[in-house]
C-alpha cells in the first residue's frame, strides 16, 4: 500500500490476479536405426485469469483466457564418424481472449461500464530448421570443423476485433568453421 500506483487499490497486497492453470508437456525419442533418431515434443497449456482491480477512480475488470499449444518433431542422423545432421519442424499457436471493462468510481457491481472492449488474439509460428556439422580435415594442431545450416520461419499475428492480420517470413543460413 506504500506504492503510489496501488495505494487506492481495494487490496494492494494482491497485485497478481487469481489464475487457474492446466498444462501438459510430452517428450519422446526413438532410434529408428543406429544412425537415425526420431524425436519430438508437444505441449498444451490453458490459463484462465479473473481480475478485478481498482486504481484511482477507475476499475478494470479483465477476465482472460489463454491457450497455447505446439509440437516439434525432428530427425537426427550421423553420416560418418565425425559428421551429423538434424532436421526439425516446429509449430506453435497462442490464442488469447480478453474482456476489458472500465468503470468510474464509486464502483458498484450494478454499475454499467462506460467502456467495454474485447480482444481475440492469435499468433502462430511455423519453422523448419536444418543443420550439419563435422570434421572437414585434420591439421597438425587438431581437427578443422565446420557447421552449416538454415531456417525457414513463418509468423502470423491477428486481432480479430481490429481486423489486424500480419504475417512475415524469415529465411536464415549460417556457417562457421
Amino acid at each position: 500500500e506504500d506504492r503510489s500506483f496501488t495505494k487506492d487499490a481495494e487490496d494492494p497486497t494482491t497485485l497478481l490476479p487469481k489464475q487457474t492453470r492446466h498444462s501438459v508437456f510430452v517428450k519422446s525419442g526413438q532410434n529408428i536405426t543406429e544412425q537415425v533418431k526420431l524425436f519430438g515434443t508437444a505441449f498444451y497449456s490453458n490459463r484462465e485469469i479473473e481480475q478485478s482491480q481498482r486504481f484511482g477512480s477507475t476499475v478494470f475488470l479483465t477476465p482472460a483466457q489463454n491457450e497455447q499449444y505446439g509440437a516439434t518433431i525432428g530427425l537426427q542422423t550421423t553420416f560418418s564418424d565425425s559428421w551429423q545432421g538434424e532436421l526439425v519442424g516446429t509449430y506453435s499457436q497462442n490464442d488469447t481472449f480478453r474482456l476489458l471493462k472500465f468503470f468510474t468510481a464509486p464502483f458498484a457491481p450494478t454499475n454499467t461500464p462506460f467502456l467495454e472492449d474485447e480482444d481475440n488474439v492469435t499468433s502462430k509460428v511455423t519453422a523448419l530448421d536444418t543443420k550439419a556439422d563435422g570434421t572437414l580435415f585434420q591439421l597438425e594442431g587438431g581437427e578443422v570443423k565446420i557447421a552449416i545450416g538454415g531456417q525457414y520461419r513463418k509468423e502470423s499475428f491477428n486481432i480479430l476485433e481490429r481486423f489486424i492480420d500480419s504475417d512475415r517470413e524469415n529465411y536464415a543460413i549460417f556457417g562457421e568453421a
